[in-house]
Order: structure tokens, then C-alpha cells, then sequence
């Protein structure tokens, strides 16, 4: 008996299969990295480790990753102009709790949802400037990266530099040029045809708001490289109170690295593997054991995301409670 499947080039080319192929397709590269970093290290030691660390660097680590939830409340008061800082402080805090847990970089789209939620702002408006914080965000994460090639001093290292450098340069060009930016989001649109009019509006709003906001934009700049000195300080006190004997150019590079890969649509439930994957690949190059590296990286991993667990549940039981039922957050039915 044969049983023949017919499918119509609509069903075949849908939007929607594609993209649940393509989440199937890294959902496994996101697991096997996982397993492969598991299989490297001793996971009764990392647990050991997670748990010993010292209660005076565990402190001042949460307090320093804590100032980097006002710096972005702040970037967000100035770029929306709207609100106050204990509203966008819970809206910050919930955010970051759904990006940093949710797969495939998909908690980005909690953003519009929820400044909808919290100021009636409109999703061309919310994406649109929380683009430009990624630009930001980006350009920042460059910056420190080309800062720990240099205090490493490798040769062989030379060429990735030179193309970092040109990398920022083209992003720093590009962001006041109408060719660059048109360019990027007729490559956004070919991948995601159907949304094509709201990217225009996206793309259009992006270029009026960076040409005429010069002076702001040097703001948010400058706060996301404070936001970026925060972080990185941060996971360097988590590593020295775990106990990891590491050089700080040497971690400064694994984090830098980490930052790059942690971008990377394959990440797994709490990012977990691709941060992993940047952090180990940094320390292994430069002389330190794979297994101290992975583990070095899961724990310092472990101890942010309950710092992350930890804000974000506040904020969310803290807005809850304190707002009558008609405000309550809803991520779902939301209109447009």
C-alpha cells in the first residue's frame, strides 16, 4: 500500500514551516553543543564550585550586575521619554528575565509586548529604538573586544583585529547612511517578505530618529559602554570568588567572546551553550585547559542567571501586586 502526501507550493514554502525547520535545525546545534560541553567537565565539581563561592565577591558581583539594570532604565528614559525609573526598572527587569531564558534570541520580541503593557507605546516605536540600543550594544561589545586583543598582544590575533576594527568602522558609518541601513533591512526583508511595509516604517523611523538625535545617541553610547564595564566587571568578581585562578586580559577576552557568540540564534533555554562556546574557545586558544574553561564559563554562567531569576521574579511579583487587575501583564493579545 502506498500513500501518497500532496502539498500545494504554498503549504511547502510556508512562512511558518520554515521557521519551525529552521528552529528544529538549531535547536539541535544548540543541544549538541551542550552535550559536548557537558561531556567535558564534572558537573558534581561545577556544582561544588557554584556553591562555595565566596559570599563577599558573590555580593558585590549582584550589586555591580544590579547598577547594570539602571544604566539601561536610564538609556530607555531617554531614548522613549516617557515613564518614570520604577516602572521602566520593572519592565527592564521583566525583559531581561524572558530574553536571557527564551531560545533562538526569540525573548527580543517581549519588548514591544511589554512596553505596550506598561506605556501604551507602539511596536514600530519599541522596536525601532530597541534596535538602536542593539546598535549600541554592539558597538560597545566591539570596542571591548579590540581593547582585550590589544592587552593580549598576539600576533597570530592580528588580522581578527583589523577586521573587528573595519567592523566597527562600517557600523559607525552605516548608521548615518541611508545606503548601509537600506541595504540591511532589504536582507531583514528577504528573509521576512510578509512584514515588509512595518520594516519600512521601521527602517524610515531608525534614520529619522539617529539624523536627528546626534547629541542623544552620543548618550546611549556612552551609557552602553558603561552597561558593558558593569557586566564585565560583574562576571570578573563571579570568576575570582568561584576561585578560578585566571589572568584578567585573559577573561577579559573570554568574555568579550562570550558577548559575540551569546548573539549567536542558536542559544538554548537560559542561554546556555553559546555563551559557553565563545568563553571556552577564548581560554582554550590562550593556554588554559578545556576543562577548566567550560567549567569556568558554565558556573560564572549559573551564578549571572540567578541574578537574573532573582530581579526579574521581583519585578514581576512587585508590578503585579502593587496594580489593580486591568494593568496586570499580558504578553499575549496584545494589539497592535
Amino acid at each position: 500500500m502506498f500513500i501518497y502526501l500532496k502539498m500545494n507550493n504554498n503549504q511547502i514554502y510556508s512562512p511558518k514551516l520554515k521557521i519551525r525547520l529552521i528552529n528544529v535545525i538549531l535547536g539541535f546545534i544548540s543541544v549538541g553543543i551542550i552535550i559536548f560541553c557537558i561531556n567535558k567537565i564534572n558537573l558534581n565539581h561545577l556544582l561544588k564550585v557554584v556553591t562555595d563561592i565566596d559570599h563577599n565577591y558573590l555580593f558585590v558581583s549582584f550589586v555591580i550586575y544590579l547598577s547594570c539594570y539602571f544604566i539601561r532604565v536610564k538609556r530607555f528614559l531617554l531614548l522613549f521619554n516617557i515613564g518614570g525609573w520604577k516602572k521602566w526598572f520593572g519592565l527592564v527587569g521583566i525583559f531581561q528575565i524572558i530574553n536571557r531564558t527564551f531560545p533562538f534570541r526569540s525573548g527580543e520580541g517581549a519588548f514591544p509586548l511589554l512596553s505596550k503593557n506598561f506605556f501604551k507605546i507602539s511596536f514600530t516605536e519599541s522596536i525601532t529604538k530597541l534596535f538602536i540600543v542593539r546598535i549600541f550594544d554592539l558597538l560597545s561589545l566591539l570596542l571591548f573586544f579590540l581593547l582585550s586583543l590589544i592587552l593580549i598582544g598576539d600576533n597570530n590575533l592580528f588580522y581578527i583585529f583589523i577586521f573587528c576594527s573595519l567592523t566597527l568602522i562600517a557600523i559607525l558609518f552605516s548608521m548615518f547612511n541611508n545606503f548601509y541601513l537600506h541595504s540591511l533591512f532589504k536582507v531583514i526583508t528577504f528573509f521576512a517578505p510578509g512584514y515588509y511595509e512595518k520594516l519600512k516604517e521601521i527602517e524610515n523611523n531608525i534614520l529619522k530618529f539617529l539624523n536627528q538625535n546626534f547629541t542623544l545617541m552620543i548618550k546611549i553610547f556612552i551609557l552602553s559602554i558603561l552597561d558593558k564595564i558593569a557586566n564585565f566587571s560583574a562576571l570578573i568578581f563571579i570568576v575570582y570568588g568561584l576561585g578560578y585562578n585566571l589572568l584578567l586580559m585573559k577573561l577579559l577576552l573570554a568574555i568579550s567572546l562570550s558577548g559575540f557568540t551569546d548573539l549567536l540564534p542558536i542559544n538554548s533555554l537560559g542561554n546556555f551553550g553559546t555563551l559557553e562556546l565563545g568563553w571556552a574557545s577564548a581560554l582554550v586558544y590562550l593556554g588554559i585547559d578545556i576543562n577548566t574553561s567550560i567549567e569556568s564559563g558554565f558556573s560564572a554562567h549559573i551564578i549571572v542567571f540567578s541574578f537574573t531569576l532573582t530581579i526579574g521574579l521581583i519585578c514581576y511579583i512587585a508590578y503585579n501586586f502593587f496594580k489593580p487587575m486591568n494593568e496586570k501583564i499580558f504578553l499575549i493579545n496584545s494589539d497592535n
